[in-house]
């Protein structure tokens, strides 16, 4: 049975809660690798340490976001400043002290606004989707539509991030139908070359092992 929120902005606050995690997780990772190489620690101690602290951090923003959310059921950038600057607080006196936790507020709740108007603008999630579906690792949603709209999507599907075909610039570029029928079509006739003027060389050094062995026989 499909659980029905009080508020729908509330609802799928599963899958945007472990999606933060994860994310945080996975950035935390990398940053503390990348940390470990430039200060000379254990790699693997670091960046698990890092993903740890990461993944807590944006547990705590996510908590406090989705309860923002449901409180005043609605998504603005008031839930993001309020998650942000709570979630900062908590981190920051918890492993700094009280003292500096109001500055940590401050400063995350300042990139809770940021991410807000940045996801506002620039809407990561279609783009990572789009991009999916352009690496054929994520079906498109309008394969079933008529050959005008799949073009229409396909080329916004091209665009990219920021605008930029990044895909472009790739050494690995993706066929169309037609040019790997083409291709195809170009290297079934080399091949039907080759078969050709390998036919005729047996043929050239048959006669020409025939012309070797007539004056044998006249003598």
């Amino acid at each position: 049975m499909r659980l029905q929120y009080p508020c729908p902005a509330s609802e799928g606050w599963e899958a945007r809660f472990a999606t933060k995690v994860g994310l945080g997780g996975v950035g935390g990772a990398f940053t503390g690798a990348v940390l470990s190489l430039i200060y000379g620690r254990p790699l693997v101690k670091y960046a698990l340490g890092t993903c740890g602290s990461f993944c807590i951090g944006m547990g705590c923003f996510s908590a406090i976001h989705e309860t923002v959310r449901f409180l005043r059921c609605e998504e603005s950038a008031v839930n993001s400043w309020i998650a942000g600057t709570g979630a900062g607080y908590l981190v920051t006196a918890a492993h700094q002290g009280k003292a500096k936790g109001i500055a940590g507020g401050v400063l995350w709740g300042g990139c809770g606004l940021a991410a807000y108007y940045l996801s506002e603008r620039y809407n990561p999630d279609e783009a990572l989707k789009s991009r999916l579906v352009a690496w054929d690792l994520l079906d498109s949603p309008t394969q079933d539509l008529p050959s005008s709209s799949t073009s229409e999507q396909e080329e916004e599907t091209n665009a990219g991030w920021f605008g930029i075909d990044w895909w472009a610039f790739s050494p690995v570029q993706k066929m169309t139908h037609e040019e790997l029928a083409e291709y195809r079509r170009k290297k079934k006739e080399e091949e039907e070359e080759l078969k050709k003027c390998a036919k005729e060389k047996r043929a050239a050094a048959s006669r020409v092992q025939g012309d070797i062995a007539s004056p044998d026989k006249s003598e």
